[in-house]
């Protein structure tokens, strides 16, 4: 049985990051494309058919100053639930739609809730950058832990590479946005490797990219990971192999 959990129904409409806010709130996280798929699959009740944000991080749209995020919907028979690309609504589909409720409007969700290791007390404060580190708490049930300071830049695979040793990754858009919003500190304004594979503006670099969060000093609930090159941002991978950008490590005691 999958150890995840989640809403037996939608929870109500709101923009991007307050979905998220809500769901961290309740001690989870907003889920991916590919554990709302696991969760549908396992038997998500109550299926509507109405759009819901995912995390994934999906790219530049190149009319707009925004980015795009997946969205997910399924109806009732979670069996016959597939991929399908088709944007209109219906069961099985998965789409794109803009972060910005500006042009996307507001989107329904659910939460996912990962089970815990209670042995597990995160990294010794030696072991992050800058010799702290910050610890974020979700609803007194998860803790993640996060470099304070930007590691030195370094190319993507060398980072991941850097993370694995210290047995802890290069966390997602979705890690840094919450713990951005929570008060990660010492934001140095430069964009930050994420785990997010996504695209970018065709007419620069029609390859595989990072994205890329953006903030300065510490971090507070303005933060909306939205705005293309304010608050969020791509950064070359297979466009530029040899690209170095800096990057924070993180740990969680979520089995995820």
């Amino acid at each position: 049985d999958l150890a995840w959990k989640s809403e037996g129904h939608d929870l109500s409409t709101s923009e991007f990051v307050a979905a998220q806010s809500d769901c961290n709130t309740r001690g989870g996280h907003m889920p991916t494309v590919h554990e709302f798929a696991k969760l549908i699959m396992s038997g998500l009740p109550n299926g509507t058919n109405n759009n819901l944000w995912s995390s994934d991080q999906e790219g530049y749209h190149p009319t707009y100053p925004h980015v795009l995020v997946g969205i997910v919907s399924f109806g009732t028979n979670t069996t016959l639930w597939a991929f399908s690309d088709n944007y209109a609504s219906g069961n099985g589909n998965v789409g794109w739609n803009w972060k910005s409720t500006t042009y996307s409007g507001p989107q329904y969700h659910r939460c996912v809730y990962y089970p815990t290791d209670p042995t597990y007390s995160g990294p010794a404060d030696a072991t992050c950058s800058g010799s702290a580190c910050f610890k974020l708490t979700l609803a007194n049930r998860t803790h993640q832990w996060f470099d304070t300071f930007d590691r030195v830049a370094d190319t993507y695979p060398n980072a991941f590479k850097a993370c694995m040793a210290l047995h802890g990754r290069v966390p997602s858009e979705r890690d840094l946005t919450e713990a951005i919003r929570a008060g990660l500190p010492n934001g140095s304004g430069k964009q930050v490797w994420s785990s997010d594979m996504e695209g970018g503006n065709p007419a620069q670099a029609s390859n595989l990219l990072s994205g890329c969060p953006i903030w300065t000093g510490t971090g507070d609930t303005t933060f909306d990971d939205d705005q293309w090159g304010i608050n969020t941002s791509w950064c070359g991978y297979l466009y530029d192999a040899a690209a170095k950008v800096p990057y924070r490590c993180m740990w969680t005691d979520e089995l995820r």
